[in-house]
């Protein structure tokens, strides 16, 4: 089954495996392109993929950690509201 990288900006946000690319951007929303060895963080450009810099890397991962936090913030937010 391909795997495919999802593109949101320019830059690819996540992957997904799907058996087909119109099963992929279905499942994602967003523009899908198969590939074989990217990851999240790294760009697609002019039909290309281009691994980030160190920085754009960094400010990747700020970015994911950042989002992972606001939802667990709100999780917890959740199952501390009391019950009536």
């Amino acid at each position: 089954m391909p795997t495919f990288a999802v593109i949101d900006n320019g830059s690819v946000e996540n992957c997904v495996v799907a058996d087909t690319l119109a099963d992929a951007e279905s499942v994602s929303g967003k523009t899908c392109v198969e590939y074989f060895c990217v990851q999240p963080g790294w760009k697609f450009v002019d039909n290309n993929f281009v691994a980030p810099t160190a920085e754009e890397l960094e400010a990747f991962i700020a970015k994911k950690k950042a989002e992972k936090d606001a939802m667990d913030a709100a999780a917890a937010a959740v199952k501390e509201e009391p019950t009536a």
